[in-house]
């Protein structure tokens, strides 16, 4: 039995993975056997790895039967290992040759250490460096206190996370996945590495070698990233508003399970969000000059209407600031950045009431809701929302609402409802939900086509509807009946769908795309809004859209 055991969680990693794989076999320390799991790869990432399975006896290669998400791939490799120590490697990193050797002797010398590490730094696709991380060894520290506050006060940026691919004694990483199991979410790999030496401790060496890759399968939008250049590494920080903050408050909770270490640990977030809250507010230009507005997405309701009397008022003219261009600089402040919300404020000039329809509308309090600003002037809907403590707290926040604790879907009767701890990602679909992260509960709900839900409910007009429904989105479109309710906008949660193919369906009864991010998609009825003056009739847009 190998002393050692990588494993490597793989998903079209056809463009690096051979290398990772070279400066494995490169390593100067050779006792260790290797398990490469593909999440079925669909780019020929099969034929790679089964050329290195002829090529050394030590590497073995598993394809799953379906794609089980990152998160389970992860705890499927750890399931399977065996020896004295193991390691995650990702399928787009390189190590040097003396990486493994490094860490298990410093493990041995070092007996009270269950996790070691090195320096590190980041390169970009082209294998070129845009960041030595020259701070992680600041970090190395034994089980202690104060190891964990100097851990929680380093700001996430700079590599700290990186320590979950470490190599570990196999017994400290069995431990540290039943401390804080990996899940999706902000600060998932932190956290875990927080749970590492909260409990066992970390061992850094001070020599670079290894190189985490921005640009890789696990950051593609980084791939032209060339130098990366951190002036106050302090303004890079967790981030807050929407229940973000609380969510990473007690994930470090969790992490810190059967330690001492929880009060002051919340102390030190605390303290450390007052500078996350003001650079949410400084972003955001939350502060409104009345000759230079820009919006942003929290500004009151009251404010905009008092803004727009301003603005169509004669005494003002002066000014040269009219409506249009008020929504022009309005639009070219915040489009494009997902604030579909506002989108809706523009397309149906700041109407004072109305109807929505909100498919997975979670809990307003502590998550964004694209409708609570629509509620808090005067309108109101239908909001769906499946979850027990979010439904509760939906209904005391929406009273004037009416609120269905049901699941939509493509037929109506009862289905399996998979709940995914501390997530916004709980769904009908069990690949969805186990790829998001840890199924906590599953229990059985009503599910109602839209079709249906429409006839029992609905009493008025739609402005407009959103849906976000954690991969069923598509189905739920489909069970419409478009000849008898047909909204007059749409926010769709595309992401997970083919977008081409949800244009097409709903082209099909007469809505085109105005606007997509890489989350959602907004869509419009060309009836209804085909006498508006801000269509553009030649390309069929409205005209302050900036696609």
């Amino acid at each position: 039995m190998a002393k050692l055991f990588i494993g490597m969680p793989a998903h079209n990693g056809k463009r690096f993975i051979s290398e990772a794989i070279e400066s494995l076999l490169n390593q100067s320390y050779t006792n260790w056997e290797m398990l490469i799991s593909d999440d079925k790869s669909n780019d020929g990432t099969e034929f790679i790895c089964k050329e290195y399975v002829k090529k050394d006896r030590r590497i073995t290669y598993y394809r799953q039967a379906k794609n089980i998400g990152p998160f389970n791939n992860l705890k499927f490799l750890l399931d399977k290992a065996s020896g004295d120590y193991f390691m995650w490697t990702a399928h787009d990193d390189i190590w040097e040759k003396d990486f493994i050797k490094t860490c298990i002797e410093n493990l041995e010398l070092h007996p009270d250490y269950g996790v070691a590490f090195t320096q590190s730094t980041t390169i970009n696709a082209r294998n070129k460096l845009i960041r030595e991380i020259n701070n992680l060894h600041k970090l190395s520290g034994r089980a202690n206190l104060w190891s964990v506050l100097k851990f929680v006060y380093n700001p996430e940026i700079l590599g700290k996370g990186q320590f979950m691919y470490g190599v570990y004694r196999l017994n400290a990483a069995l431990k540290t996945w039943e401390y804080y199991p990996q899940r999706g979410g902000f600060g998932s790999d932190v956290l875990f590495s927080l749970a590492a030496i909260a409990h066992f401790g970390v061992f850094v060496d001070k020599k670079v070698l290894v190189h985490y890759r921005l640009g890789g399968y696990s950051n593609p939008q980084n791939k032209d990233i060339e130098e990366e250049i951190i002036v106050n590494p302090k303004n890079h920080i967790f981030p807050v508003g929407g229940g973000r903050f609380n969510q990473y408050l007690r994930g470090h909770m969790e992490a810190l399970r059967e330690t001492p270490y929880q009060i002051p640990v919340a102390f030190l977030l605390f303290i450390r969000s007052i500078r996350a809250w003001w650079l949410f507010i400084k972003k955001r230009n939350l502060l409104v000059r009345f000759m230079n507005i820009k919006l942003v997405d929290f500004i009151p309701p009251i404010l905009i209407k008092l803004l727009n009397r301003v603005i169509e008022n004669p005494r003002y003219r002066a000014n040269r600031l009219n409506r249009r261009e008020f929504i022009d600089s309005f639009w070219k402040s915040h489009g494009g950045k997902g604030h579909e919300d506002l989108f809706m404020e523009l397309l149906f000039n700041f109407k004072e009431k109305g109807t929505y329809v909100e498919i997975g509308t979670n809990d307003p309090a502590i998550t964004t809701s694209f409708t609570q600003k629509f509620y808090d002037r005067g309108w109101r809907g239908i909001n769906v929302e499946p979850g027990l403590k979010e439904f509760a707290s939906l209904k005391k926040i929406r009273p004037e609402d009416i609120n269905l604790n049901i699941c939509i879907g493509g037929t109506s009767g009862e289905m399996p409802f998979y709940e995914v701890r501390d997530s916004q990602a709980s769904s009908l679909l069990k690949d969805f939900a186990e790829k998001q992260g840890y199924v906590s509960s599953v229990r059985q709900v009503k599910v109602s086509t839209l079709k249906d839900m429409f006839n029992n409910f609905l009493k008025t007009e739609i402005d407009f509807m959103v849906i976000d429904a954690e991969g069923m989105d598509f189905e739920i479109l489909k069970s419409n009946d478009w000849i008898r309710y047909r909204p007059r906008a749409m926010i769709v949660e595309t992401v997970h769908h083919d977008y081409k193919e949800i244009k097409e369906y709903l082209g099909g009864f007469g809505y085109i795309d105005v606007y997509t991010n890489y989350l959602n998609s907004i869509f419009v009825d060309t009836n209804y809004f085909k006498d508006d003056p801000r269509f553009d009739t030649r390309e069929n847009r409205p005209q302050f859209i900036q696609k």
